[in-house]
C-alpha cells in the first residue's frame, strides 16, 4: 500500500515528530509478527487521524484522566489519548498486536497493556480486566474507548451497561446496525433489549456515521460513533436487581411484537391480567412500544410486590 493522506497526517500539529509510524511500516511490523487482520475477530484498523481526534474530543478526554480502551490493536487510538495526557488502560487480545504497540508507544505516556480478551463468556466480563479496571479508575472515574468488531460490541455494551464500574463516559466505534440498536427508543424498529439495557443507567447519543474507506481491511458495511452518559440517576443502579431487570427484559423482547398480555402467557409465570392491574400497564400495548419505566414497573409489580426505591 503507497503511504496515503492518512499516514501524512499522522504528524503532530504544529510539527515536531508524529504520533505514530506510517501505516506501512505497522503493517510491516504486523507481516513480520506472522499477523494477519482476522475477520473473526473484526480486526478492522481506523486510520484517519481525524476520526483518533474526535474519538478523544467525545470522551472529553484530558490531562490525567484514566481511560480504559477495550481492543487497542496496534496503538493508533492509544497514541492520541496518550498524547491528550490519559492514563490509558489499554486491552488486547492478540499478543503480536500488543507487542507491536509497546514497541511503537514506548516513552510516549502512562500506559497499562494488558493482553486479555475482554470478555471471559459472551455473558460474563474478564475478570482480570474488571480488576484492572477497578484498580486503574481514578476519582472522576472511568472513561470507555474502543472501536469494537461487531462480534463483541453487542455483549459488551451489555455488560458495561450491567457493570458497576464507576464510569463516567463511554465512546464507541461501532457497526451502524448496533448503534441503532443500542440507541433506540420505544416505538423504533430497533427497539430492544441492548437499548433497553443501556437506557437503564445511561442516555446515549449518535455523533457520526463513518464509511468504510477509513479502516484497513476495508468493511462492508457503515459504522457509527456513538457516546453514553451516565444518567443523574439511574432507573436503576448495577448489582442483582439490574441483572434481574435485565434477563427478565430479555425475555419480554423475545416476544416484542405481541401484545404485553399474550406475551405474558408465552412466557408463564403468575396470571397475566393480575400482574398487568398490579402494575398498572396496558395489556393491549405490544411488547416493542413499552418504555423503560413500564418494563420496570411490571418487573417490581412481581419480583418486589410493587415497591422500589427507585
Amino acid at each position: 500500500m503507497k503511504q496515503g493522506k492518512e499516514d501524512k497526517q499522522t504528524r503532530k500539529r504544529g510539527g515536531g515528530g508524529s504520533l505514530r509510524p506510517a501505516f506501512a511500516e505497522i503493517r510491516a511490523r504486523m507481516e513480520a509478527a506472522g499477523f494477519r487482520p482476522s475477520r473473526r475477530l473484526g480486526q478492522n484498523f481506523l486510520l484517519d487521524p481525524s476520526l483518533h481526534e474526535a474519538i478523544v474530543e467525545a470522551a472529553g478526554v484530558e490531562k490525567g484522566d484514566r481511560v480504559l480502551e477495550i481492543g487497542s490493536g496496534a496503538g493508533f487510538l492509544t497514541a492520541h489519548l496518550l498524547q491528550a495526557g490519559a492514563s490509558v488502560l489499554a486491552v488486547e487480545v492478540d499478543s503480536r498486536l500488543a507487542g507491536i504497540s509497546r514497541e511503537v508507544l514506548s516513552g510516549r505516556g502512562e500506559l497499562t497493556l494488558l493482553v486479555e480478551d475482554v470478555l471471559e463468556r459472551k455473558n460474563q466480563l474478564n475478570p482480570k480486566v474488571v480488576e484492572a479496571a477497578w484498580k486503574h479508575a481514578g476519582e472522576k472515574g472511568l472513561k470507555v474507548v474502543a472501536n469494537l468488531p461487531y462480534s463483541v460490541s453487542g455483549p459488551v455494551l451489555a455488560l458495561l451497561g450491567l457493570s458497576s464500574l464507576p464510569i463516567s463516559t463511554m465512546v464507541f466505534l461501532v457497526q451502524k446496525e448496533l448503534a441503532e440498536k443500542a440507541l433506540a427508543r420505544p416505538g423504533d424498529s430497533h427497539w430492544g433489549h441492548l437499548g433497553f439495557l443501556l437506557g437503564l443507567r445511561f442516555r446515549g447519543k449518535l455523533l457520526r456515521t463513518v464509511p468504510p474507506q477509513v479502516f484497513r481491511p476495508r468493511p462492508k458495511v457503515l459504522s457509527a460513533l456513538v457516546r453514553f452518559s451516565p444518567r443523574a440517576r439511574p432507573l436503576v443502579p448495577p448489582g442483582p436487581e439490574m441483572e434481574a431487570l435485565a434477563s427478565f427484559a430479555r425475555g419480554l423482547f423475545t416476544c416484542r411484537r405481541k401484545t404485553l398480555r399474550a406475551a405474558l402467557r408465552t412466557l408463564g409465570g403468575p396470571d397475566p391480567d393480575l400482574w398487568i392491574a398490579r402494575a398498572g400497564v396496558s395489556g393491549d400495548v405490544r411488547v416493542d412500544a413499552l418504555d423503560p419505566k413500564e418494563i420496570k414497573k411490571l418487573f417490581f409489580s412481581l419480583f418486589l410486590g410493587g415497591e422500589t426505591a427507585f
